[in-house]
């Protein structure tokens, strides 16, 4: 596989993609991971993207993040999900959001989580708020819908500071309140 070029790649087919082994897609540098366009990307069976290590997931190319669907997305483990780089995850759209699995939004840095647009951050659902570890959800609250507010669990609730509070609209606080 070493010897495929980067122009070599990008011809592949998807019944030629689909066919790589999983030594075959461990064996990828990340510069010929770097050559495949999102054509090619949606056709990769979901799999496949698995046998991916954290280094040759770095090689994908932000133009071909939109084009992974949501069993592409939910095949990637979490050791994958935090290897998104930011323009990786700036690239991510809102819909495709919505199709990470909690272990996956729980694996989410800092850095990503504030490298998240509203839009993106919105699209999460409550559970996938409720998973996130990385940082603390009392700084996210204003940006937060009120469906998501409400879906915070009575610990996550409690680390809300006073300060925190007081950056929230009237129907923020009132899910906060009705939350607890």
């Amino acid at each position: 596989m070493k010897a495929l070029q980067p122009n070599q790649m990008a011809a592949l087919q998807a019944v030629q993609l689909n066919a790589f082994t999983p030594a075959q897609i461990q064996a990828l540098s990340p510069g010929q991971i770097q050559a495949l366009g999102p054509a090619q990307i949606v056709a990769v069976n979901p799999e496949q993207l698995q046998w991916l290590s954290p280094a040759q997931w770095n090689g994908l190319r932000t133009d071909a993040v939109p084009a992974l669907g949501p069993a592409q997305l939910q095949a990637l483990g979490p050791n994958l999900i935090a290897a998104f780089n930011g323009a990786q995850i700036n690239a991510l759209q809102p819909q495709q959001m919505g199709f990470l699995l909690n272990n996956q939004v729980a694996a989410l840095s800092t850095a990503q989580i504030w490298g998240l647009s509203n839009a993106q951050l919105q699209a999460l659902s409550p559970a996938q708020i409720s998973a996130i570890r990385s940082v603390n959800l009392g700084t996210l609250l204003p940006l937060l819908k009120v469906e998501q507010i409400q879906g915070l669990s009575k610990v996550q609730l409690a680390s809300v500071n006073p300060n925190q509070l007081r950056q929230l609209n009237n129907a923020q606080a009132q899910a906060l309140l009705s939350a607890r």
